[in-house]
């Protein structure tokens, strides 16, 4: 049995009855601090939590007692003895960190269409597809080829 109650075993059902106002009919306590049309005083939104990248940040910018350096300091020295004993993998961090990664090509095919072409189309052919929407006889075959016996005749 699931009891609704404020002093409830589950914590997250009482904090949304803890939060919860009483619907007495009056929409008025629905309506936004702000009137409408005025900008919104949280024009950012809710703020993005990131606690891992809150205390990788707070981490990397700690001093160490015994070197007097930071920790992003001590990392990229260990990366950098990797790299120099011939780790590609630690050359190729401190390269991307470094430079930027490098920019990848894309190679892409395009298939002409035939339906799509309309340089070899006559101005007869073309006014009656843009007002009919008539094909011209050679599309017959639904490959954009003329018909051998259209041509043949």
């Amino acid at each position: 049995m699931i009891s609704s109650s404020v002093g409830d075993a589950n914590p997250y059902r009482s904090s949304l009855t803890k939060n919860t106002v009483k619907n007495t009919g009056d929409s008025t306590n629905l309506k936004p601090p702000w009137k409408r049309g005025d900008p919104s005083p949280n024009p950012k939104g809710r703020p993005k939590l990131s606690p891992l990248t809150d205390a990788s940040r707070a981490w990397l910018a700690e001093i160490d007692p015994r070197t007097g350096k930071t920790n992003a300091e001590l990392c990229a020295a260990a990366v950098g003895k990797r790299a120099r004993r011939g780790s590609v993998e630690a050359f190729r961090t401190l390269a991307d960190r470094v430079e930027g990664k490098p920019k990848q090509s894309v190679a892409l095919t395009a298939v002409a269409d035939p339906w799509l072409d309309f340089e070899g189309w006559s101005v007869g052919e073309l006014q009656d597809f843009a007002e009919l929407g008539i094909l011209p006889a050679r599309f017959a075959s639904g490959d954009g080829q003329e018909n051998e016996t259209e041509s043949s005749t």
